[in-house]
């Protein structure tokens, strides 16, 4: 491949910091896998001291899977390429041992931890906040961390500017149970907002306290400690350091970043300021030029675009080239001089008009014979709930054009989520007098609801007999609360309603009381409904009664109710539901195994910010312009550009809302955010800015063909490159690059998904492919804690510690009681010391550790293997064994599959080089509960016939070979159910 000029200087740059202005389309991540393979080949850095951060996982696999094509699998395996929350994890790991990670992609983890520890954390009383709250407070503690944040001056801050009146304080004291609708009547709102404001940051303090007791670190403390240990000893393996996205780096990575510069040799950070649209809560700051300024760092620009045609390059450099600073070397041009096309501008009245503009450019394409086929057609815009792209889907379903909606948070508006809440609902459901409705259960949770009324049920189909009754029956029961209402209302000299559904509205928390306490709820009668349906309702009470005798895990009675209908579901449908186990998964884990109520309550709340699957990448691809950063279209549109909304105009700029989107602010001012180094007037310059780079980004994903729609009043930014643009006419329109993205990535493969697959090829598609969860098995205290006592034991072995009697017993306390209560479990907390100190003395005590917690990533032909090693020691000098803990029982029976784990990881082994002067000799597999140990020889024999069955599997799994398989094992499998269908 032939490299431009300024391609080759980053490539073969030698030692000192580099910056590299990587424009869109320029090669970055090609140019990133020449410099590393220019590392290691020219400058002989070894492959260990190379460290790579990417921005995302995704980012992180596409990197190694280039790499692969160029560097030995050794090699690979040894250098260190993650997301910096992979890298900070890994880090802290060897520091302070055994750690736990709170967060995940929707912070649901961790939204469920507040909740769980919601009144060790203050959140009570006249500071009392609901489940759907906790979002902001996640906000705001993520903020803390990240800006360090002064708890003292804030606090004092809050108490003097948001005083909360002894009125409502006394008033939440005479209460006996805190009431919203209450403290609405009575006018308590504000105090009640000023009581949470003022808690969020005492209760941070206590949060960083209950995080620490519990081993837990979330993004957000990962990279604080991170840095904490990184100052105190700055020194690491590594000597050559690469940051992609370098543009989005927030303060406590900045601060990371510039220890490991100062201690590498080779630092290369990559990125592009034009396209930093992730604004890290209202705050940016160009970390190119403060690295050029501190550090004296080298800029070099990538300013050839490979993607885009010449004028497309000329339409987005023109419109972002005025926020540029004076240090950038940026001077974009297009690589390509074979065609070109203009940009074209649509201009609309309304959404309506808009929608079918674009439409028929969509269609016209087609008809002419521009593109190949839908899916080279990207539709962009700020977000889902755009008018326009409403309209546009429905034009495209009229006229038979596939569309795939990217990103969208629609999974609560599917058939099947929604059949699963109205049976939770209905399971759950309330049946004491007195129990005031939600606005959920006036609105479509309801009997009415079974037929049909608000969406297509997925589980189920009634008879017409039966829709009638309960439709009858449901409608009767909203006659009487209309009818209590009104009867209270006349007493009060009050007009009467018309809609049962204002009730929660009009009345006071008093009136709810009294006329739900006269109203109750319908009851089915089975004698009057169909014959056909009464199996199904009888199902679902006896579901109900098992529920309340706790004989089933919410996941059991979760799988009980898809099973309903599930082998008829289409595979989106499936892999909806498949989501939900994951949240099931979660909430059982934090919360419950068996409070089907609680997760229904949470499930309904939190699946609104969920998008849904899409199977058909052909179609017109739909999606806001965050869903597209990093991907490349041949034609792009992007809709709905309008003045104050595309760029959209800052919400509350002198900070005096209380709520912004249904969210509290809690705004923390910047004097009290030592890492905000920033005004008010500059923050919401910023603001402005990046929504400007919003569209930049969203432009610069065309390859061949830009389009510019607007509605309503045209934004200021677009009249400024008015004069590039054109009229549509796409006759003499050329559309050269006709592709879609590709996501398939590669087979990986562990022993514990071969292993599945080798009992139930069937249970493997479901766990692996689908993503569905079962129950965690109720372990022993002793067999967790061992595991991850001797990770920390063997770690220090590694570094030639010895440990005491004392120190030992210490490791073992607290990883202990980040698990379990050592009160409640007194006796097996002692058995356990004891166990772990006979061990010790027994195997541990003179044992040479050559490694341990050892994580493999190796490619063969048709898979990828993974896994990682507990332990691996000297036998002698040339002789190694490799070990695995086992927290089971020793079975007999189960002895064979656990020699082919050690075979395999032997089969790992044997492909590193630094593992070359070793002869792998032994396997063991430790058997913690009872002390046993098993061991089996290992020979290159029993290594390949492992292989060669890896390749076996991997081979039926590409092909989709996913037979039902029966065994012993059916009895007490999870997807029984569901797999008798």
């Amino acid at each position: 491949m032939e490299f431009n000029e300024n391609q080759k200087r980053v490539i073969a740059h030698e030692k000192g910091p580099l910056l590299v202005e990587a424009g869109p389309g320029s090669g970055k991540t090609t140019v990133i896998v020449e410099r590393i393979k220019y590392l290691l080949n020219n400058l002989n850095i070894a492959p260990e001291s190379i460290l790579v951060i990417t921005f995302t996982r995704k980012a992180t696999e596409n990197l190694r899977n280039r790499l692969n094509d160029y560097i030995s699998k050794d090699d690979l395996s040894k250098m260190h390429i993650s997301t910096i929350h992979s890298f900070c994890l890994e880090y802290l790991k060897s520091k302070e041992g055994f750690l736990k990670l709170l967060d995940d992609d929707n912070s649901e983890k961790k939204e469920l931890f507040i909740q769980k520890h919601k009144r060790a954390l203050g959140f009570v009383g006249s500071a009392t906040l609901f489940d759907y709250q906790i979002p902001a407070i996640i906000d705001k503690f993520g903020e803390y961390t990240s800006f360090n944040v002064n708890t003292d001056k804030l606090i004092n801050y809050i108490k003097e500017t948001k005083p909360i009146s002894k009125d409502y304080l006394d008033f939440i004291e005479s209460e006996i149970y805190f009431s919203k609708k209450r403290i609405e009547d009575n006018d308590f709102k504000d105090d009640w907002y000023n009581a949470r404001y003022l808690q969020t940051p005492k209760a941070y303090l206590k949060y960083l306290e209950v995080l620490d007791n519990n081993s837990y670190v979330d993004y957000d403390t990962l990279q604080l400690k991170t840095l904490k240990h990184l100052t105190r000893d700055p020194k690491t393996q590594f000597n050559a350091v690469l940051i992609d996205e370098f543009q989005d780096t927030d303060p406590l990575q900045i601060r990371i970043f510039e220890i490991l510069l100062k201690q590498s040799d080779y630092f290369t950070a990559v990125g592009d300021v034009d396209q930093h649209i992730y604004a890290f809560r209202s705050s940016f700051r160009d970390y190119f030029k403060d690295m050029k300024e501190r550090f004296d760092a080298e800029i070099i620009s990538l300013d050839v675009n490979y993607r885009s045609t010449a004028n497309i390059v000329r339409v987005t450099d023109s419109f972002i080239k005025h926020q540029r600073s004076d240090y950038t070397q940026k001077h974009l041009v297009s690589n390509n001089d074979n065609y070109d096309n203009d940009t074209f501008l649509i201009e609309s009245e309304d959404s309506q008009d808009e929608a079918s503009k674009i439409f028929n450019i969509i269609a016209e394409l087609k008809r002419l014979n521009k593109i190949e086929d839908y899916g080279e057609v990207a539709v962009l815009y700020r977000k889902h709930n755009t008018r326009t792209i409403a309209n546009l889907i429905e034009l495209l379903d009229e006229n038979n054009i596939e569309f795939v909606i990217r990103g969208q948070n629609d999974l609560a508006d599917q058939n099947e989520i929604r059949s699963i809440l109205l049976l939770l609902w209905y399971l759950t459901r309330n049946m004491d007098e007195g129990h005031v409705l939600s606005g959920d259960e006036l609105d479509e949770l309801n009997l009415k609801a079974f037929c049909g009324e608000y969406f297509e049920p997925t589980f189920w189909s009634l008879e017409d007999e039966t829709k009638t009754y309960l439709t009858t029956l449901q409608d009767l029961f909203y006659e009487n609360i209309l009818k209590v209402e009104n009867e209270i209302r006349s007493l009060q000299g009050k007009r009467p309603v018309k809609s049962y559904k204002r009730v929660r509205v009009n009345e006071s928390y008093e009136n709810l009381i009294r006329i739900f306490n006269k109203v109750t709820p319908p009851v089915i009668d089975l004698r009057h409904v169909h014959e056909a349906d009464r199996e199904f309702f009888n199902n679902l009470n006896n579901l109900r009664k098992r529920i309340l005798n706790n004989e089933l895990t919410i996941l059991d009675v979760y799988y009980e109710l898809i099973s309903l209908n599930f082998n008829k579901l289409s595979q989106d449908k499936v892999r909806n539901l498949s989501m939900l186990t994951r949240t099931i998964y979660n909430y059982e884990s934090f919360i419950s195994q068996t409070d089907v109520k609680g997760l229904f309550y949470f499930l309904n709340r939190i699946i609104k910010n969920y998008g849904s699957n899409y199977s058909s990448q052909n179609g017109v691809q739909l999606m806001t312009v965050h869903a597209a950063k990093g991907l490349e279209f041949p034609v792009a549109i992007v809709a709905s550009l309008e003045k104050d909304k595309f760029p959209m105009k800052i919400k509350d700029p002198k900070r005096e809302k209380r709520t912004i989107f249904m969210k509290d602010t809690f705004y923390t001012p910047n004097e009290f955010l030592k890492y905000k180094e920033v005004t008010l007037d500059e923050e919401n310059e910023l603001d402005r800015q990046e929504e400007e780079r919003i569209i930049y980004v969203a432009m610069t994903r065309a390859a061949d063909l830009l389009i510019l729609s607007c509605v309503g009043k045209t934004p200021d930014v677009i009249n400024n490159i008015k004069n590039y643009l054109k009229k549509p006419n796409l006759n003499n329109v050329i559309i050269n690059r006709h592709f879609t993205n590709n996501d398939t990535e590669k087979l990986k493969l562990n022993y514990s998904s071969f292993s599945t697959y080798n009992l139930c090829p069937y249970m493997y598609d479901l766990v692996y492919n689908y993503g569905f969860k079962v129950s965690s098995e109720k372990v022993t205290n002793f067999g967790t804690v061992f595991h991850e006592v001797m990770e920390t034991v063997n770690l220090k072995l590694k570094d030639g510690e010895k440990i005491s009697k004392e120190e030992l017993i210490l490791i073992t306390q607290d990883i202990y009681k980040s698990m379990f209560d050592i009160k409640e479990t007194e006796d097996e907390f002692n058995m356990l010391i004891d166990s772990i100190l006979n061990y010790y003395n027994t195997y541990s005590l003179n044992q040479e550790v050559v490694e341990c917690e050892l994580p493999f990533e190796l490619e063969h032909e048709n898979y990828i293997l993974n896994g990682e090693i507990d332990l691996i020691y000297k036998i002698k000098d040339s002789e190694i064994a490799i070990l695995d803990y086992k927290n089971a029982e020793h079975d007999d029976n189960k002895i064979a599959h656990y020699e082919k784990q050690l075979y395999i990881y032997a089969s790992a082994l044997k492909e590193m080089t630094e593992f070359d002067k070793y002869e792998i000799k032994k396997g063991i597999t430790h058997f913690v509960k009872t002390d046993y140990r098993h061991e089996v020889d290992i020979t290159d024999e029993k290594i390949n016939k492992q292989l060669y069955k890896l390749n076996e599997v991997a081979l039926k799994i590409q092909n989709n070979e996913y037979p039902k398989r029966e065994s012993g094992f059916c009895n007490v499998c999870k997807f029984q159910v569901i797999c008798q269908n």
